[in-house]
């Protein structure tokens, strides 16, 4: 049986968004934000959880 693939198109609501994942010792931010022509440039980044880091993720 052939394999149907999905060609639909997302349509972009925010430019820039970021999504936390957050446990006891770290937290990962992966912002992404789309350029001019609209391809997403995903960045990942790990936080510990002292106040130094937080204030740091939150720049």
């Amino acid at each position: 049986m052939p394999q149907v693939q999905d060609t639909s198109v997302v349509t972009v609501l925010h430019p820039i968004c970021c999504g936390l994942d957050v446990h006891e010792k770290y937290i990962t931010a992966c912002l992404v934000s789309t350029d001019p022509m609209g391809k997403a440039r995903p960045v990942m980044e790990n936080f510990g959880t002292f106040t130094y880091d937080l204030i740091r993720l939150r720049e």
